[in-house]
């Protein structure tokens, strides 16, 4: 019994023996299984590492592709590019709007085109307020659009609003002005100068040395640069440099304004492409934007385009009617830079935050028009911009510009008028200018003298005045005057030869009127008034210097112009009828002398010169009263007076002396018999 006992006993020992062995074993098998668990997690991890890492490398490779086929692009076309110049010819301008943003346009469809943000301030609306920005960035970018804003549409506002540069009727104002210059100051005869030129002949020539008239001067020259003219020519044969350069002008200020267009068109079509739902940035890439921020766009568009169009029609009015080429091409260069303003404004004032997230911004794709509307559009907005702005404003304008220098300057120019006291115009006529300043005037000589004048020498040119009141009187001093002062001897005889040293200035003055030793001094050329006989009938001051050779103290002489006004002094007229006291009282046979023929010649070209439209009436007369002599004397032909009284109102006027001399029996019989007949007709 005891014997089963220790069998059993063992037996149990045995089985618990064996049922801890099997639950060791169940419990290193769960093991096992729980390291296979974590092993297989590992394993996982490790080949999610493995494929992010091949990912990677596989983009890595297609990056390093790509950018390898972009530097061989690249440098074949700088090779293309260098071949081509080598070659001179001109190569097609390539166009990148962002140079910071590298686009693949590998799969772009052909009716798709690309939109790169950042060309203008006002892409920066798009993002305007997003997180990227914040808020400071925002309020300076919102700054600087307005300020864009309001300075672009005041200085439209000022072009508009003022006729300061606007001035399309500025030459039918000129117009009217140079019609009233022309028929007032223009032929004043106290505007001719000291060289016998009028003031119209010296402006039409634009003589630089003016100190009057400027305003015209000023008109004229600006009329003769914008056609083409010559100071002298009335008539252009083409259009000129002017409209062909406002032309230019107003086409490549047009092509800025439509550049703005479609930059603007382009920017609006691209906004209206992207999808509709909440303003957002993914990746650099604006992917959609809210209806409200949609219309903002438009709005500011909208704004943007009145501007553009505000300043296209107020710079093509102002660049037609300016008239100034210089300030034709400033004008047109300053209208470039209020139309630029914007971009100045993004490279300035533009915070560089909005500079960066707009540089980084994928480009956006829209749908191009058809027909290539986007460039058949500008073009024929040009043509027709161009075309309106030649054919309203800028021909008219050179039209009315030649209107106004014919009434300027068209017509003869070298005549004066002046107004008696009595109210009836006077006219003569003047010095041409292109000849009047060939030789330098009494006048000129005289101030060139003072000049270069040594203290202590005696002046040949002009007298010095030693008081205001002495200046006054000499320089008022009339022929008459003159005359009245001289006494009837010649200035070269003596005593009277004091003038030659003492007052040569009257010397100088025959010698300048003659032309015989113009310029001469008397020290260098002595004067003697035997050498000047010739020119005694066209010379007053000469018949004053010498009365005695030019025939002042001789009735029969045939000096016409003897009365006092003309030259002659008085004691000479008294000397000449004194030599007739004891003459006979009968007529010479005096047909065709040269006295005779001497003082009609005279007569004939005195009167044609007070009543020119009447020179062959007096010339007629003149070669009937030659040839006949006393015997065939007939009245004046126009005032119907004799020859015979010198104190007649026409003789007077004209300064004629009588014939008494040569027809004493015509001119000295019955009631026409004065004291200063011969005494045998008093008799």
């Amino acid at each position: 019994m005891l014997g089963g006992c220790s069998s059993s006993w063992a037996v149990r020992v045995e089985a618990d023996e064996v049922e801890q062995r099997i639950t060791s074993l169940k419990t290193s098998v769960a093991d096992l299984y729980e390291d296979a668990r974590c092993d297989r997690l590992s394993i996982n991890a490790l080949g999610a590492r493995l494929a992010a890492v091949e990912k990677f490398l596989v983009l890595q490779e297609a990056q390093a592709e790509r950018e390898a086929a972009e530097l061989q692009a690249e440098r074949e076309a700088a090779a293309v590019q260098q071949a081509q110049k080598k070659q001179k010819k001109k190569t097609p301008l390539k166009v990148r709007f962002n140079p910071q943003v590298q686009t693949d346009d590998a799969g772009l469809p052909d009716d798709e085109v690309e939109y790169n943000l950042g060309r203008t301030l006002w892409d920066a609306a798009a993002i305007l307020g997003l997180p990227e920005l914040g808020l400071g960035t925002s309020a300076v970018l919102v700054v600087s659009m307005l300020t864009s804003i309001a300075a672009q549409a005041y200085i439209c506002w000022v072009l508009a609003s003022g006729t300061s540069f606007i001035k399309p009727d500025l030459f039918k104002a000129v117009l009217q002005a140079a019609e009233r210059w022309r028929h007032n100051e223009a032929h004043e005869s106290g505007a001719v100068d000291a060289s016998g030129v009028s003031l119209a002949s010296r402006v039409c020539a634009q003589d630089r040395a003016l100190s009057v008239a400027s305003t015209q001067v000023t008109t004229l020259s600006e009329i003769d640069a914008y056609l083409g003219l010559d100071p002298r020519q009335l008539k252009t044969d083409g259009w000129g440099h002017g409209p062909m350069l406002c032309a230019v002008c107003v086409f490549l200020f047009a092509v800025l304004v439509l550049r703005e267009l479609r930059s603007l068109l382009e920017f609006l079509r691209a906004m209206g492409a992207l999808p509709r739902g909440r303003t957002r940035l993914e990746r650099g890439r604006l992917v959609a934007m809210s209806w409200s921020r949609f219309a903002g766009m438009l709005s500011l568009g909208f704004l943007r385009a009145i501007v553009a169009l505000a300043l296209l029609c107020a710079g093509v009015l102002w660049l037609s009617s300016t008239s100034s080429l210089t300030d034709l091409i400033m004008s047109a260069a300053a209208l470039g830079f209020v139309l630029d303003l914007d971009g100045h404004l993004l490279e300035t004032t533009v915070p560089a935050a909005v500079q960066k997230v707009l540089g980084g911004l994928q480009p956006l794709r829209y749908r191009r028009l058809p027909c290539c509307m986007e460039a058949v559009a500008p073009l024929l907005c040009l043509a027709g911009t161009v075309t309106a702005c030649l054919m309203v404003i800028v021909l008219p304008l050179a039209d009315n510009m030649l209107l106004a220098k014919a009434m300027f300057c068209d017509g003869s120019l070298d005549f004066a008028v002046a107004q008696n006291p009595a109210g009836a115009p006077i006219s003569r006529a003047t010095a041409v200018f292109e000849q009047a300043y060939v030789v330098p005037g009494m006048k000129a000589r005289a101030v060139t003298e003072l000049i270069h004048h040594t203290p202590g020498a005696v002046l040949q040119f002009s007298s010095f005045a030693a008081s205001r009141q002495a200046f006054a009187a000499d320089s008022e001093m009339t022929i008459l005057e003159l005359s009245r002062s001289m006494p009837c001897a010649d200035v070269d005889r003596s005593p009277h030869a004091v003038m030659l040293t003492e007052a040569p200035y009257w010397l100088m003055a025959v010698r300048e009127e003659t032309g015989l030793h113009r310029g001469l001094p008397t020290t260098q050329k002595a004067f003697a008034c035997r050498d000047y006989a010739g020119h005694c009938d066209a010379s007053a001051i000469l018949r004053a210097v010498c009365p005695v050779t030019c025939g002042c103290a001789d009735a029969r002489s045939g000096l016409a112009l003897s009365q006092p006004q003309r030259g002659c002094p008085e004691t000479c007229s008294r000397a000449a009828w004194q030599a007739l006291v004891n003459e006979s009282c009968s007529d010479l046979d005096v047909g065709g002398t040269a006295s005779w023929t001497r003082y009609w010649r005279s007569y004939q070209q005195t009167m044609s010169a007070q009543l020119p439209q009447r020179g062959e009436l007096f010339e007629r007369f003149a070669d009937d009263r030659i040839a006949g002599g006393c015997a065939g004397m007939l009245p004046d032909p126009l005032w119907r007076n004799d020859f015979c009284n010198e104190d007649a109102p026409p003789l007077v006027k004209s300064g004629l002396g009588a014939i008494r001399g040569f027809c004493p029996g015509y001119c000295c019989s019955g009631t026409t018999c004065s004291h200063k007949c011969p005494k045998a007709c008093r008799e």
